[in-house]
C-alpha cells in the first residue's frame, strides 16, 4: 500500500489593468470610459462584463501566467466622454491567470498479472482509495505551469490531476465580478454619495471582497 494524491485544478482569473483609446483629448473619468451604450441610448454593456463574457465562453487563455488581450466591441457601441458621443478606437486588457490546487489524500494498492513461466508482468492494476475526514482542504495558488507542475509532482505514491476547471467570477482588482446583488447595492449606494460630495463613501467599494 502506498499514499495517493488527488489534486483538483481551479483556475481564477484576475483583471490587472483596463485600456480604452478614444479620439477625446484631455482626460476623462473612468466611469465615462467603462461603460457602453448602444444605438437606442441604452447601457448595453461595461469592459468588465465583456472581460468575464469571454471567459466564461472560453475565448481567454487558459494558461497560467499574465495575457495581454484585446477586447472585441460592437461598431455601433460608444461612450459618453463629457457628455459627448464617442466610439472607442481600442479596448484592451491585462490579465493573470492563477492556479488554486486542492489536494486530497488517500491510499494505492497495485496488483501485477505475472506470467510465472516467462517471468514477466502481463498486467498491472492500481486501485487509490480518497475518503477525506476533514471538512476544511488548504489551497495552494501558483501564478506559473512549472509552480503548478511542482504543485502537482509528489516523489512517493500515486498521483492523479483531475481538470481544469474555471472559476465562475472573476477578480476585478479589490471585488469578484460580477458582483453579488449585495455588493452591487453597495457599490451602487456608494457612487451615489460619492457624485453628492461624500467622497469617504467611495472607500467602501475598495473594501468588497463579496
Amino acid at each position: 500500500m502506498a499514499d495517493a494524491f488527488q489534486s483538483l485544478v481551479y483556475l481564477l482569473l484576475s483583471i490587472d489593468s483596463l485600456s480604452v483609446i478614444n479620439n477625446v483629448e484631455g482626460g476623462s473619468g473612468p466611469e465615462q470610459l467603462l461603460v457602453f451604450y448602444d444605438e437606442s441610448g441604452s447601457i448595453c454593456a461595461t469592459v468588465p462584463d465583456l472581460v468575464w463574457a469571454m471567459w466564461r465562453d472560453g475565448t481567454l487563455p487558459r494558461e497560467l501566467g499574465q495575457h495581454e488581450v484585446t477586447i472585441p466591441i460592437d461598431p455601433d457601441w460608444y461612450c459618453l466622454v463629457k457628455g459627448d458621443k464617442n466610439h472607442p478606437r481600442s479596448v484592451n486588457t491585462t490579465v493573470t491567470v492563477y492556479g488554486l490546487v486542492i489536494t486530497l489524500t488517500g491510499h494505492a494498492t497495485q496488483h501485477q498479472l505475472v506470467n510465472a513461466i516467462e517471468e514477466q508482468v502481463e498486467k498491472t492494476h492500481v486501485s487509490a482509495t480518497f475518503t477525506p475526514d476533514m471538512t476544511e482542504f488548504p489551497i495552494v495558488t501558483v501564478r506559473t505551469e512549472a509552480e503548478l507542475d511542482a504543485a502537482l509532482r509528489h516523489d512517493e505514491g500515486v498521483s492523479v490531476s483531475v481538470g481544469r476547471f474555471p472559476l465562475p467570477r472573476i477578480l476585478l482588482f479589490k471585488m469578484y465580478w460580477p458582483p453579488s446583488e449585495k455588493t452591487a447595492a453597495t457599490m451602487e449606494q456608494a457612487v451615489k454619495s460619492f457624485l453628492a460630495g461624500e467622497g469617504s463613501q467611495i472607500r467602501e467599494v475598495s473594501r468588497l471582497r463579496m
